[in-house]
């Protein structure tokens, strides 16, 4: 019995792909040392500051936690057009 599989990656697969290894990395743990931070710096933070520097700091962190996600989908929405189709075939081969 011979088995046939045809399977081609889509771009939110590689969007998850391209995030796990992003936040397994290095880059990664930066990123969510520096959200947390810049959470714990706006909270304690928040009353002190005029509007200007809080848009900078709100700017900041939804750039690690919105900003960065998307523009990573958006990388790999572009990138699956050059993927090609891959073929998987199982059993014994007719000659």
């Amino acid at each position: 019995m011979n088995y046939k599989f045809q399977y081609k990656n889509t771009a939110f697969e590689l969007f998850k792909l391209s995030f796990f290894f992003l936040y397994s990395s290095l880059a990664g743990i930066v990123n969510i040392i520096f959200t947390f931070a810049m959470i714990a710096l706006i909270s304690s933070r928040w009353h002190e500051v005029n509007n200007f520097l809080r848009a900078i700091l709100v700017f900041a962190v939804l750039f690690f936690v919105l900003f960065q996600p998307f523009m990573m989908y958006n990388r790999a929405r572009g990138n699956v057009n050059t993927l090609k189709e891959l073929t998987l075939e199982l059993g014994e081969k007719k000659e």
